[in-house]
C-alpha cells in the first residue's frame, strides 16, 4: 500500500554531542532507507537536488515502498531502497550501492522498467509515469569514464535526439567529488555526498554548519540510531557488506589464482610444444640418418658383393692357369 508523507522528525541538537568515529556511516543502505521514509524534510532536501528546485516547490511526495521501522528486510527479495511518487507525476526510485556487484547495471535497469509498469489494465499508455531511477554508489561504475554525476537516456544514436524523457537512469559516484560540477555543487548533491561519505562525528559538524537542512537530516539519522530495533538491523546490513567484501576479496584472490596458474599451465604447454617441435625435428634428423645408414649400407652390400665376384673370378683365373702350367709341365716330359 501507498503511503503519504506526512512524518517529519523533529529537530534536536543534541547528536552534536558525539565525537570520534561514527558507529554507523550514513551511507549504511538500512539507515538510508529509514531515513528518507522517516524524515519528509530529508526526503525533500534529496529530491530537490536531483530536480534542480527549491524543495517548498515539491507539492507532494508518496513512498511506494514503505517498510515498518526496524523489520527486517528479506534477504533474497531483490528490493528497492526508497520509491516515490513527486507531485503526482514523476516516480524518482532512490538507491544506496556501496559494492559494485556484478550485474549491477542490468539490476538498475530492473528497477526503472519494474516501476515504468505503472499502469493498469484498461488505462491509457499516456497515463504511464516518468520514472527516475538514481542510485548513490561507492564506486565508479565505468573506470575509463569516471564521472561525479553522470545520467542516461534513450537517445538515438546517429544525432543524440531523446527517445522517451519519462526513463532516466543518474549515478551519484561518492568516490569522485572531486570531479562535481559547480551545477552539481549548486543544487547539493555535493553536500548530500559529503553526508553519506562522512567518518566521523566531526565530518557530519562540519558539513552541518554549511548547510542547515543537512544538520537537520543529521538530527533525524542520529535519533533513529538510537532505536535498538533499527541499530540492529544497521548491524546485521554492515556485517552482510563486510561479508560481500570477503567474499568479493576472496573471489579476487582465486580469480588471481587462477590466471596465474593459467600463464603457468600456458608457460609449460609452450615448453612442451617447444620440445615437442624440438624432438620432432631430432626425429626427422634421425629419420634421414637413418636413410642414409641405410643407403650407405646398400652401398657396402653392393661392393661387398662385387668383392665376391671379383673373388671368385680370381679364383677362377688362379684354377685355369694352374691348369696350364700343369698341362705345360705334362707337355714338357714328352
Amino acid at each position: 500500500m501507498a503511503k503519504n508523507y506526512r512524518n517529519t522528525m523533529e529537530y534536536s541538537d543534541k547528536w552534536k554531542k558525539k565525537t570520534g568515529k561514527l558507529d554507523f556511516k550514513m551511507c549504511n543502505d538500512y539507515l538510508f532507507r529509514v531515513l528518507l521514509q522517516a524524515d519528509e524534510d530529508t526526503l525533500r532536501l534529496v529530491i530537490s537536488a536531483f530536480l534542480g528546485v527549491d524543495r517548498d516547490s515539491i507539492s507532494d511526495v508518496e513512498i511506494l515502498n514503505p517498510i515498518i521501522l526496524g523489520e527486517n528486510i528479506a534477504d533474497k527479495e531483490i528490493h528497492l531502497d526508497v520509491h516515490t511518487m513527486v507531485n503526482h507525476t514523476q516516480e524518482m526510485n532512490f538507491e544506496m550501492q556501496l559494492l559494485h556487484h556484478k550485474g549491477w547495471v542490468e539490476r538498475s535497469l530492473l528497477y526503472m522498467c519494474r516501476a515504468f509498469d505503472n499502469i493498469n489494465h484498461g488505462d491509457s499508455y499516456l497515463d504511464l509515469k516518468g520514472v527516475w531511477q538514481i542510485s548513490f554508489c561507492n564506486f565508479t561504475l565505468f573506470g575509463d569514464a569516471p564521472e561525479f554525476f553522470s545520467t542516461y537516456m534513450f537517445l538515438n544514436i546517429k544525432d543524440g535526439s531523446v527517445y522517451s524523457d519519462r526513463l532516466k537512469i543518474s549515478n551519484v559516484n561518492l568516490t569522485r567529488i572531486d570531479l562535481a560540477t559547480d551545477n552539481d555543487k549548486k543544487n547539493g548533491l555535493v553536500n548530500l555526498a559529503r553526508l553519506f561519505k562522512a567518518e566521523t562525528w566531526e565530518d557530519l559538524k562540519m558539513i552541518a554548519t554549511e548547510n542547515k537542512q543537512i544538520d537537520h537530516a543529521i538530527s533525524s539519522a542520529w535519533q533513529l540510531t538510537e532505536d535498538e530495533s533499527i541499530r540492529y538491523q544497521m548491524r546485521k546490513r554492515a556485517e552482510e557488506e563486510w561479508l560481500w567484501k570477503d567474499l568479493e576479496q576472496g573471489a579476487i584472490y582465486a580469480r588471481e589464482e587462477l590466471r596465474q596458474a593459467k600463464e603457468d599451465l600456458d608457460q609449460v604447454k609452450g615448453e612442451l610444444d617447444q620440445t615437442k617441435g624440438e624432438l620432432d625435428q631430432a626425429k626427422g634428423e634421425l629419420d634421414q640418418t637413418k636413410g642414409e645408414l641405410d643407403q650407405t649400407k646398400g652401398e657396402l652390400d653392393q661392393t661387398k658383393a662385387a668383392l665376391m665376384e671379383r673373388e671368385r673370378e680370381s679364383a677362377e683365373s688362379k684354377a685355369y692357369i694352374a691348369e696350364l702350367q700343369r698341362q705345360i709341365e705334362m707337355l714338357k716330359q714328352h
